[in-house]
């Protein structure tokens, strides 16, 4: 389940109202799924890596299609990861994301980047079967 499904949907009625979305799925097909990524805090038990100079930023990544997130740490000097990726279960049981959803997540999340390692949040994802629009807000200051 998306972190912020409210917030979500906001953006994509703008998107709905201004046309990108029927552009879009005329141009890939429907959209079949969304992904929110957010910042957040690592599980306790995660093993991190730790730099003097520089503490790592933890990202995780939420879905409609699934009920588990899956986040990771980076160092944003170099974007290297800081942490292995976590998985974490929104609801008792849920299915684990597949790989293919966590290299997406990673993907989406570096090409999200200025290059002065400035971001912005939440970053949402509207997914067809072939493409996706990815929706990333003004960097932060």
């Amino acid at each position: 389940m998306l972190s912020n499904p409210e917030l979500f949907e906001r953006v994509e009625s703008i998107l709905r109202k201004n046309g990108t979305i029927e552009h879009f799925e005329r141009e890939n097909g429907p959209i079949k799924g969304r992904m929110m990524i957010d910042r957040s805090e690592p599980p306790e038990w995660l093993e991190i890596s730790e730099r003097e100079s520089e503490k790592p930023v933890a990202f995780e990544a939420t879905f409609d299609f699934y009920d588990a997130t899956v986040g990771i740490m980076l160092f944003l000097s170099d974007y290297s990861a800081a942490s292995g990726v976590w998985t974490t279960e929104q609801v008792e049981d849920a299915e684990t994301p597949a790989m293919e959803w966590v290299e997406f997540f990673i993907k989406t999340l570096l090409e999200s980047f200025n290059e002065d390692s400035s971001y912005g949040i939440p970053i949402y994802s509207l997914i067809s079967d072939t493409n996706d629009i990815t929706i990333v807000p003004t960097a932060e200051k």
